[in-house]
């Protein structure tokens, strides 16, 4: 429930539309898909930011807050370490206006956390590529998408290099080494 509705808000308000989230007291599960609305959107403490600009009483109960960080965490399987990464879609389930939003969604939706860097290099070129073909211009979201300079294609690479500096992109640290070690 708390999945579809953050993705709901998320996609919603990515649009300039306004959202509305409500529960009958208004604190507990409204503050959690809040909660969860911010994290999604790199809020690094999302509950206290709830809190402060919502309502202090907002995500009431232990497993809501527990909900809500076990949500926003990927682990290592490996050394248990929580690893920040790039947004990615969690279903399938997506909503697109036109049929060329929808093309350019198709690259993108096939990312991963844990693509090879190999792997990465050719779901961005095909984003970059189709993203240009039907809007004439870099995708707005690319700099969330590449971790390292090992993710940027080849024969694009002078071209995002010059974008992801104009948006002030820096290389992750630490990201998914592995494709199978992600929980």
């Amino acid at each position: 429930m708390y999945l579809r509705k953050s993705y709901f808000i998320k996609y919603h308000t990515s649009k300039d539309r306004e959202v509305v989230v409500s529960c009958i007291g208004g604190h507990g599960r409204t503050g959690t898909v809040l909660a969860v609305w911010a994290g999604l959107n790199g809020i690094k403490n999302p509950i206290e930011y709830v809190r402060e600009r919502y309502c202090e009483c907002a995500v009431e109960t232990e497993e809501q807050e527990e909900f809500v960080k076990y949500y926003l965490e990927i682990r290592n399987k490996k050394t248990g370490e929580i690893l920040e990464i790039e947004p990615v879609p969690e279903h399938l389930i997506v909503t697109a206006e036109n049929v060329k939003e929808c093309i350019c969604m198709i690259p993108k939706l096939c990312m991963r956390p844990n693509d090879t860097p190999k792997g990465r290099a050719n779901k961005i070129y095909h984003y970059v590529d189709v993203y240009e073909k039907y809007f004439g211009r870099m995708p707005p979201d690319l700099e969330k998408f590449v971790r390292t300079e090992k993710d940027i294609p080849f024969m694009m690479k002078d071209k995002i290099m010059a974008y992801l500096e104009e948006k002030g992109w820096k290389p992750l640290e630490k990201y998914p080494q592995d494709p199978t070690i992600l929980y």
